[in-house]
């Protein structure tokens, strides 16, 4: 999708089962040949810190880490 003006992957899964085939680094494939098309010069991704296996999903396929930001919930 887009978002603040350039291409932005909002959530990606891959079912436990099928992890390790190669499906996650292909749908981000899909996703930036999307970004191309439509002309978007820049694009981004959010994940969760601890969040190990995406992590390594996202920096293979180029992506660095450019801020992080701490979100605390507070449930009353």
């Amino acid at each position: 999708g887009e978002k603040n003006g350039h291409g932005n992957i909002g959530l990606l899964a891959v079912a436990e089962k099928y992890r390790g085939k190669g499906l996650g680094t292909t749908i981000i494939h899909a996703a930036h040949n999307w970004f191309i098309k439509n002309q978007y010069k820049k694009s981004s991704v959010v994940t969760q810190g601890n969040n190990v296996i995406s992590s390594k999903l996202y920096h293979g396929c180029g992506y660095s880490i450019e801020k992080i930001e701490y979100w605390y919930h507070v449930w009353l």
